[in-house]
Parts: C-alpha cells; structure tokens; sequence
C-alpha cells in the first residue's frame, strides 16, 4: 500500500512538473505573439528609395534605443516594414495588410500623396499615423490618429518667404513646384506671405512628380529677366535636376530650397550646380558638435557602419520615440496612444523640441543650410 502511494505521488509530481513546463511554454509563446507591432510604409525602391533607406534607419535605431534605455522590453514592440514605393496606390495595400494581417496599433508614412492616400482609413480603424516626411497642409487639419514631427509647408513656405524678402533683400520672386499636395501647398502659402510683405509674385509654373527634364520649365524662366530669387519646391533630386540643365542653358538665379534638398543624392546629381542653393530645415544639424548631435552622429555611424547622417535619419528617429514613449507609458492600442500623443504639448528630440498643436500639427525650429564646395553648411547672412 505504501508503494501505491509512494507511486501515485511521484506520477502526481510528474504530471505537475510537465503541466507547469506546459504553461511556461505557452505563456512565453503567448507573451511573445502579444507584441506590440508598429508599422512602415517606406519607399525602399524606387525613385525616393535613398529616402527611404534613411527614414528606416531612424525606426531601427529608436527601437534599439528605446531597448537599451529600458523604456521597452526586448521582443515587446515589433517593427513591420512594407515598401510602399512612394505610390499611394501600392502603400493603401500596404497599409490594410499590416491593419489585417499584422495588427499593428500605429504606422509611420512618408510623403504626401501616401499619407492622405492612407489617412482616412487609419482614423476608421483607429491606427495612429506618424508622420516624418510628408508636408502637405491637408494633412494636419483635425484632430485625427495623424501625428507629425516635421513642420508643415505652410510652416515652412512662410519661413522660406520671410527669409528672401527680409534676409536677402529680394522683391520680385518665382516658384517652381512640384504638382501635388506639397508642391501645392508650398505654393499657396509662399505667394500669400511674399506678397503680404511687399513683394511680387512674376512666375509660377510646375513640375510632374519625380521629373528629371525641366528644359521647358527652364525656358520659361529665363524668359523673365526681372525675377530676383527662385524657389524651386520640389523633392531634392528634382531641384538637382533643375540645377545641373540651368546651369547648361545658362540660367542663374538665386534658388531656394527645402529640407529633401539636403541629400548625398542631390550632389551627386547637380555637382558644383548646388553651390550656392539656399535651403531651410530643422535646426538639427548632424556635424554640430553639441553633445546631443554628436551622440546620435555616433549612434548612426556605430550601428550602421556609414558617415552619412543627416534629419532625414534623425526626423524618423524622433517619430518612432514619440510613439515608444507612449507605449512605455502603458499605452498599448491605437486608440490609447493617440489619446496619449494628444495631451503631448511638446516633445524633446535630437530635431529639437518640437511643439504639437492641437490637430497634432508640428512647429519645430527652422535653419538655414547651402552649399559650399560639395559640403552641406549653414547659411550665413553675408
């Protein structure tokens, strides 16, 4: 009888041992298919790919970061990438896949035909929107799951408009734009300050998306001998292009540009044509020696073996860590950390401290950069 029992004890030990190595298991497998997946739709091929390159950089880096400070766990949040080729058509599938298939609670989007494209069916399914390249003023227009961390066309059109009239001393302006929502957008709220200072508009004309032959356009412009200043409003490469046929016809004027300008792409595109190009961005600045900028110069250059460091890495950093916070903050569904991101009055990045309106609309401090032999540097008032 004793051995009975004795033998009944140990199967009943056993049986305990293999149901608590059961549990275990199937926690662990359940803790892990719990993640937090936040997703991406970049443009990694294609026209913009090197854009995109950058703009993943940024995620990964925050991720690791953001593991490495212990704001999150390792394996709670998981980054879910699609390459969406900057095609609005191509991202909105991209887009349901990683609603349906991935679940993920927020998305980070880049330019303005994608992130409208996308926007009304995040706010349907409540899915938070990070914005870190796109620009156009339809975006931040209500209260919606669309956050941004860069400022606005209007934001930056105004800046460029006050920085020719005021700075330069120019008076008679042309703008060359880009054919879609930011273009448009650039060209709306440029004309409007100039003018509102004093000055005149005399030429307005457009590019189509991704063109590389402005001979036309070019043509055109120097067709009008009293324009004083240009702002060519397009992505970088496009304003390369421009710069490198103007300079072949013979065409000079004073060129203004934005942040897509400052990209290794656009040098070596335009070449010495670039020199002298004016351009706005955030006042992050990557060869800045203050310590915040030389600590994310080295992060960049540690994790992925390159030199080049620019806002486009460091933008989509700060986007990333935007929602990291709020998910170390407990914030675990879409609809929980855009109720955080709401009562965020400002947030401390490396781009700087970057100020959110109430439609989640960014105001980040402007710098002005040109080009000198080759090298993005800082302008100076002469």
């Amino acid at each position: 009888m004793k051995r009975i029992v004795l033998k009944s004890a140990a199967i009943s030990v056993i049986i305990a041992i293999i149901m608590a190595s059961l549990v275990v298991f199937f926690g662990c497998d359940k803790q892990e298919g719990q993640a937090i997946k936040v997703g991406a739709i970049l443009p990694l091929t294609g026209s913009v790919a090197q854009y995109g390159t950058f703009w993943r950089q940024g995620l990964e880096l925050a991720l690791d970061e953001a593991i490495k400070k212990g704001m999150i766990r390792p394996n709670e949040v998981k980054l879910v990438v699609e390459d969406g080729q900057a095609d609005p058509k191509k991202s909105v599938d991209a887009f349901n896949k990683l609603s349906e298939v991935d679940r993920v609670v927020a998305c980070v989007v880049g330019t303005s035909g994608v992130t409208l494209a996308i926007k009304p069916i995040a706010n349907g399914k409540k899915i938070v929107l990070l914005n870190a390249s796109a620009i156009s003023t339809e975006i931040e227009d209500a209260p919606d799951y669309v956050f941004s961390v860069i400022p606005s066309a209007a934001y930056t059109a105004k800046f460029l408009a006050e920085m020719a009239y005021v700075k330069l001393g120019k008076r008679k302006a042309g703008i060359l734009f880009r054919n879609d929502a930011s273009g448009r957008s650039f060209e709306e709220y440029f004309t409007k300050r100039f003018k509102e200072l004093g000055g005149i508009i005399v030429f307005e004309d457009t590019n189509e998306p991704n063109a590389t032959d402005f001979k036309e356009n070019i043509a055109k412009i120097q067709a009008v001998k009293d324009m004083d200043v240009l702002f060519v409003a397009s992505w970088g490469p496009e304003v390369a292009h421009y710069l490198r046929q103007a300079a072949e016809l013979g065409v000079k004027k004073q060129v203004l540009a934005y942040e897509t300008f400052n990209s290794p792409k656009v040098l070596e595109i335009a070449g010495f044509t670039a020199n002298g190009v004016i351009f706005s961005a955030p006042e992050f600045e990557a060869n800045m020696e203050e310590p915040l900028s030389k600590e994310f110069r080295d992060k960049v250059m540690k994790k992925f073996n390159q030199q080049e460091v620019n806002y486009h890495i460091a933008g989509h950093y700060d986007a990333m860590m935007l929602v990291l916070e709020a998910i170390h903050n407990g914030n675990r569904t879409g609809e929980a950390i855009k109720n955080y991101l709401t009562g965020i009055k400002s947030f401390k990045g490396v781009t700087g401290n970057i100020q959110f309106d109430s439609n989640g609309a960014a105001s980040v401090p402007l710098r002005l950069f040109t080009v000198n032999d080759g090298k993005f540097i800082t302008w100076r008032v002469p």
